[in-house]
């Protein structure tokens, strides 16, 4: 089990760029469910994670069984979760830059929690195109 971090001092902990979660074996509404079902689901991994919520949103996209983007704003900082159900995958975007406490433990929960929501085959962190720096999402 790996989690994709980018900085971990003793006080902040930021993910890098972002987890990608591929061949998802959820439940189908899991991935495309933009109820307030699937929001206290997402609500709940945020809370067990120790991450103190001060508010969130589910946004479906357009078109029936689109998906949808979840943002949590933290005290710490936010999580942006959002699903592309046509290719069973799932961009997680937490951060977690609280500089008065380091937010590590809390960060590994969070992304465990969302492993067991999604079931992911494979998990993989953007790549970097070598000749300008720009990371990239492949699926």
């Amino acid at each position: 089990m790996k989690v994709y971090i980018k900085k971990a001092t003793e006080v902040g902990v930021e993910v890098e760029d972002g987890i990608q979660f591929s061949g998802c074996q959820c439940p189908t509404e899991v991935l495309t469910g933009a109820s307030p079902k699937t929001k206290a689901a997402l609500d709940e991994i945020v809370a067990k994670s120790g991450f103190k919520s001060v508010g969130s949103i589910l946004c479906p996209y357009p078109g029936e069984g689109s998906g949808y983007v979840y943002f949590n704003g933290l005290a710490e900082s936010h999580i942006v979760v959002a699903t592309w159900p046509e290719e069973f995958g799932v961009r997680n975007f937490p951060s977690a830059c609280n500089l008065n406490q380091n937010n590590r433990g809390k960060a590994e929960l969070l992304i465990q929690g969302l492993r067991r929501f999604f079931r992911p085959t494979v998990e993989t962190v953007p790549e970097m195109d070598l000749l300008t720096g720009r990371r990239f999402w492949t699926w």
